[in-house]
């Protein structure tokens, strides 16, 4: 299974949020992750927000282990660089606009990847608006049901 990777997807299992064991599963079946560059900035600059301005030596350990983590994870997804074809592609898909800049951005992404693959690419998403758009121009969704954040 050919999967694209959101990064509400990635820090839901960092986080250990609720629905993570699941989102942890979907991970282990792909075949073939793929994200856009974004992934790799939005995740790491979250984990940092989220333990970075605590000083305690305890929270120190757990930020650097959970950078450690998504080092390993972000280490098997495939990246792909934005340029001008992701904002072409956003130009000419109006349905993305229903969506955060930084989101449409992914969208845009994965519907590249599927211009240039022959198998099926599913979207691992937790954030409700951009699992709609995704829905909107073509893809299908994992988790198939969240919590909605």
């Amino acid at each position: 299974m050919n999967l694209f990777i959101d990064s509400s997807f990635l820090l839901s299992i960092i986080f250990e949020e609720e629905g993570s064991d699941e989102c942890y599963e979907i991970w282990n079946s792909g075949k073939v992750r793929l994200g856009s560059i974004l992934l790799s900035i939005e995740s790491m600059n979250s984990i940092r927000r989220a333990f970075g301005f605590v000083k305690e030596k305890k929270v120190t350990s757990i930020l650097k282990e959970k950078e450690q983590f998504c080092e390993v994870m972000l280490s098997e997804v495939s990246l792909r660089n934005i340029d001008s074809t992701i904002y072409e592609i956003i130009k000419s898909k109006k349905e993305i606009s229903g969506c955060r800049s930084l989101d449409a951005i992914h969208i845009a992404t994965a519907l590249d990847f599927k211009r240039n693959s022959l198998s099926e690419i599913h979207i691992c998403s937790t954030d409700k608006r951009l699992r709609d758009v995704a829905k909107k121009v073509g893809f299908s969704v994992l988790p198939k049901k969240i919590v909605v954040n």
